[in-house]
């Protein structure tokens, strides 16, 4: 069993299902939680560009900051009451520090959560694999792909590279025995 868990969480989909995994996990196991969430640098990028920004860096910093102890704040209020919570705040990648974190302290297991490919930043590998060289298991919990009613056929239409009449002429196949 489980008895000391950590989870990255932020506001996506996927790292709420992690959360959820990781409170049953905590629960099942009567262990603790420890909840980490860290606040990005913002790009230094933005204030090399010829157009003048609208907020200074130490503005930007606040701003994630913020959005660091809302996103714990609202992890705090899923967890019963019942399950002991750590809350961990750092700044910078959240690969590096679920690393750090899960290196420095005695943890049993890392819990995160994994978007899907289309909502993943491009050239970035995702959290879970970057998580592959550490000592402590590694929970990674894949978000649900959305399939609504009309979500399979929109998908085939965005990736298809004919038009919808291209097929209208072709026989059906018959079935092969």
């Amino acid at each position: 069993m489980f008895h000391r868990i950590l989870v990255g969480v932020d506001d996506s989909p996927a790292a709420w299902l992690a959360l959820q995994r990781a409170i049953e996990l905590a629960e099942d196991g009567h262990g603790r939680i420890g909840l980490l969430v860290s606040a990005p640098e913002p790009a230094s990028v933005i204030w090399a560009g010829p157009i003048a920004v609208p907020q200074s860096r130490a503005g930007m910093c606040e701003q994630l900051d913020n959005w660091a102890c809302k996103t714990i704040e609202a992890a705090m209020q899923v967890i019963p009451d019942e399950v002991p919570v750590i809350k961990l705040v750092t700044h910078g990648d959240p690969a590096e520090a679920l690393m750090r974190e899960a290196e420095r302290c005695d943890w049993d297991l890392v819990v995160v959560g994994q978007a899907s490919r289309r909502h993943r930043i491009p050239f970035q590998r995702p959290v879970g694999e970057r998580l592959r060289d550490i000592a402590v298991p590694v929970l990674v919990v894949h978000a649900e792909p959305d399939l609504g009613p009309g979500a399979k056929a929109a998908r085939r239409k965005l990736w298809s590279r004919k038009p919808d009449r291209a097929l209208e002429g072709l026989r059906p196949q018959l079935p092969v025995e």
